[in-house]
């Protein structure tokens, strides 16, 4: 009985000091995912006129691996004119390249695109760029 009681502490014990050491590993990565924008770029001005698409490029990457990304592009009463959201489920590396057309613009309009990558580790980077669109 004796014997029995000191095999369950030591497999209590045990467990005790897996789970830590779990817990640890897991916590380790608390580098935000990185998003390096090309286009647009911050205060610019894009004129419709010229070209009828919003030219959004970046590349998002992590050192360990991404779970998700979420794009959108609004207008500065938060209206979304473009909302997308690609797979990168496992990858460490995603270039984004998309020409969304905002239409219904009738004025001179203050815009951002809104960028949030999230890697598996919960650690989260959102990069927000402003713009101005002229119909």
């Amino acid at each position: 009985m004796k014997s029995l009681l000191n095999i369950l502490i030591l497999i209590t014990l045990l467990n005790l000091s897996l789970s830590s050491c779990t817990k640890k590993n897991e916590n380790t990565d608390i580098e935000k995912p990185y998003i390096a924008v090309v286009e647009p770029e911050m205060d610019d001005t894009l004129f419709l006129s010229t070209s009828p698409e919003i030219h959004i490029e970046f590349t998002v990457t992590d050192n360990t691996s991404l779970h998700s990304l979420h794009v959108e592009l609004r207008d500065a009463a938060n209206q979304v004119y473009y909302s997308f959201d690609p797979s990168v489920m496992g990858l460490s590396s995603y270039p984004f390249h998309e020409h969304p057309s905002p239409t219904g613009l009738t004025t001179t309009t203050n815009m951002k695109v809104v960028i949030t990558a999230l890697d598996h580790h919960d650690n989260t980077e959102t990069k927000e760029i402003s713009f101005v669109v002229v119909p």
